[in-house]
């Protein structure tokens, strides 16, 4: 079967990927992290227009792989958050499961994202990319930040939740702006993306009828670091790097 566009697509991102943690060179890492950006970037919509071009709207649900974008004993609200936000935004069904791992025997939270592959692909590249970057960058922005202590602390996890927030909104913005100029076919092609994973899922598993999912953005508890945070969110990329020198001690950043 001859390869799609999108699987090539994925296949340039994933090569761009090996590339940046293999090499030595910081100029070769950061042009491979900035192209494979641009493409996550440009993918969806542009691939959604095409699709209905070419009457190619077809590519299946994947029901079969576990594809778990999330999971935690207990549930980190700005995790939670950048989770079930990526998966909006690439036109993901989204589920909140109560597991129990089989050798601790501990209950955890599992979310799971349901939709075409390369949707799916996408957002879990974004979410363990972003994960990362926005944990490493609440110890340069929050006071005492840059010590070597780890572990829970209620300003970092202000801090990231507002980061966030702030880059969900810069995303939910900018993909407002290329709907606006995508023609109204595109724009049910995306927009049933969500409806379409959820029925396949509830088909398979025989399920005739699906409770309101009990998520619910929190507000935020310290006022000056969370919006901090958002500042810092609305400047997010993917193509950032996770290196570079610690600035510490950015609570106050503009």
């Amino acid at each position: 079967m001859e390869e799609s566009k999108t699987q090539r697509v994925i296949g340039k991102i994933n090569a761009l990927r090996n590339i940046s943690t293999s090499t030595h060179s910081k100029a070769e890492k950061e042009t491979c992290m900035t192209l494979a950006a641009k493409l996550i970037a440009e993918h969806q919509l542009s691939e959604a227009e095409l699709a209905v071009t070419d009457g190619n709207t077809g590519e299946p649900i994947d029901l079969e792989s576990e594809s778990i974008i999330y999971e935690s004993g207990r549930v980190n609200q700005w995790k939670s958050d950048l989770a079930c936000g990526i998966a909006e935004l690439n036109g993901l069904f989204i589920m909140n499961a109560k597991v129990r791992n089989s050798e601790t025997h501990r209950k955890g939270n599992r979310y799971r994202v349901i939709g075409r592959r390369s949707d799916v692909e996408l957002a879990l590249y974004m979410m363990s990319y972003l994960v990362k970057l926005i944990d490493e960058l609440s110890y340069d922005y929050v006071p005492g930040g840059s010590s070597k202590k780890r572990g829970i602390c209620p300003e970092r996890q202000s801090w990231s939740l507002g980061c966030v927030r702030g880059y969900l909104a810069k995303m939910q913005a900018e993909r407002d702006a290329v709907n606006r100029a995508a023609t109204s076919t595109a724009l049910v092609f995306i927009g049933n993306k969500v409806a379409e994973a959820k029925s396949a899922y509830m088909t398979k598993a025989g399920i005739t009828r699906m409770g309101a999912s009990s998520y619910r953005p929190q507000g935020q508890t310290n006022t000056e670091t969370f919006n901090s945070g958002y500042r810092k969110g609305q400047t997010l990329s993917v193509s950032q790097g996770l290196g570079g020198t610690s600035q510490a001690n950015k609570l106050f950043d503009k």
